[in-house]
């Protein structure tokens, strides 16, 4: 087997699965081609086109891009040809078949690493992600993340394998993606989305438009939290937007992501430890941010929260078990919750016994 060919067909085999997918193909074998002389405004003359389809396989499949959903994405500025290097300047006229992109040569890392998981012999990148619509991590909601796993992973099935074990099922997936136990992915952080509250545990963050509507006047959205517009939300502004917000059926949905996402995908055993999220110690995990949907809802906009102001389970985040809030391991914090303890049994302890040694001479008290 040619040595191209040898290398081509073992990294295809290690199927990758990538949120952040950057692909870009080896380079043909035929004659060489001006792809970079190819615009992208050149390709979408033709793929543009909702009816644009091709027969492959006695099936059509449909070749419609929608531009400005790509334009949104990741390979967005990377443009067409750095993809679709194959793809020559007599395309469509030519007879050549166009090879589809392999993944794995921008992203060998994540290759080698996905080929050690174990969904590495059950799908490849595009059966997970679609290269015309990936985006990162930091655009991204828990649910939109969670749909590439849905697509083979059905609710049936995460309810009988999660519920006999997992509390309050609804409200993990809503607040947690399935790459937050299911893979080494690192650096947590907490995003809030507003919603409604009639949305249930499993809402849906308000569009662009909805928020249009709701931010002050001369303001960007941002500003419907963000009050003093400084890029920077603190409590105050935090226990404001909740305190209104409820008035008009308005809540921050809190959801924690990581930022580092990996593709070591296993089962982690130290997940079933609650203390993974809830007593890491108010100094993990309490990165936070409210995140507004730009123009189109096709990216987010990200405004940092003052550091501990999420950890005000009343006013800051009301609708979400905050990690880091709910235990600690702190040992001073131990100490002192002990002592609280044992000050009240004293207490109790030692009115009753005062009561008691008291008695004969409070009765010699009413009778004189």
């Amino acid at each position: 087997m040619p040595i191209r060919s040898a290398l081509r067909h073992l990294l295809t085999s290690l199927n990758p699965l990538v949120l952040l997918l950057v692909a870009a193909p080896f380079a043909s074998a035929g004659p060489a081609a001006a792809a970079d002389d190819r615009t992208d405004d050149q390709c979408v003359e033709c793929h543009g086109d909702k009816k644009l389809l091709a027969e492959t396989d006695k099936k059509k499949r449909r070749l419609y891009i929608d531009q400005e959903v790509f334009g949104a994405t990741s390979h967005g500025e990377s443009g067409c040809s750095a993809c679709h290097t194959a793809v020559t300047t007599d395309h469509p006229k030519e007879e050549q078949k166009v090879e589809k992109p392999d993944c794995s040569t921008c992203h060998e890392e994540t290759a080698d690493e996905y080929g050690k998981g174990t969904h590495a012999d059950d799908s490849t990148c595009t059966e997970c992600h679609n290269p015309h619509q990936v985006k990162t991590p930091d655009v991204l909601t828990s649910l939109q993340m969670n749909l590439m796993c849905t697509k083979c992973h059905d609710d049936e099935e995460l309810t009988s394998k999660h519920s006999p074990w997992l509390p309050q099922l609804d409200y993990h997936l809503a607040a947690l993606p399935c790459i937050a136990c299911h893979t080494g992915s690192e650096d947590y952080v907490i995003t809030m989305y507003i919603e409604h509250t009639a949305a249930g545990p499993l809402g849906k963050p308000l569009t662009r438009a909805e928020l249009e509507l709701l931010r002050p006047s001369g303001k960007d959205v941002s500003a419907i939290v963000d009050y003093n517009e400084d890029e920077k939300i603190t409590l105050d502004e935090l226990r404001r937007f909740n305190r209104l917000g409820r008035g008009k059926g308005l809540r921050l949905q809190a959801m924690m992501v990581p930022d580092k996402v990996t593709h070591s995908y296993a089962i982690q055993k130290n997940r079933y430890d609650c203390t993974f999220c809830h007593a890491k110690g108010p100094d993990k995990k309490q990165k936070a941010f409210v995140v507004f949907p730009e123009e189109g809802d096709r990216t987010y906009d990200r405004v940092e929260v003052q550091q501990g102001a999420i950890l005000d389970l009343l006013y800051g985040t009301p609708d979400f078990y905050m990690v880091g809030a709910s235990a600690t391991r702190a040992g001073w914090m131990n100490l002192a919750g002990l002592g609280l303890v044992a000050c009240g049994f004293l207490f109790a302890g030692g009115h009753s016994l005062f009561r008691v040694l008291t008695r004969g001479r409070r009765r010699a008290g009413r009778k004189g």
